[in-house]
């Protein structure tokens, strides 16, 4: 799973800004239908996104990072005063 998550972490972005140029170059060349599913595709991408970097284990890795600890059983970040 975790494979599968960094993965999508990985192309998610890519794939999101070739569907932005994709947006663009058919708002300018007029061709409504394709403009219309490129914004579905890039939402969804989007939201994939904000959904992917929610997950427990970036949690984790973001409290880790910042030098605090996660507490599981709870699911929060503590950070211990110095």
């Amino acid at each position: 799973m975790l494979i599968i998550q960094s993965s999508l972490l990985l192309l998610l972005p890519i794939v999101s800004l070739m569907a932005l140029m994709v947006l663009i170059w058919s708002l300018v060349k007029k061709r409504h239908p394709l403009f219309y599913k490129t914004c579905v595709f890039f939402v969804v991408s989007v939201i994939l996104q904000i959904v992917f970097r929610q997950t427990e284990f970036w949690q984790v890795d973001r409290c880790l990072d910042n030098g605090g600890s996660y507490n599981y059983s709870s699911a929060k970040c503590e950070h211990t005063p110095t």
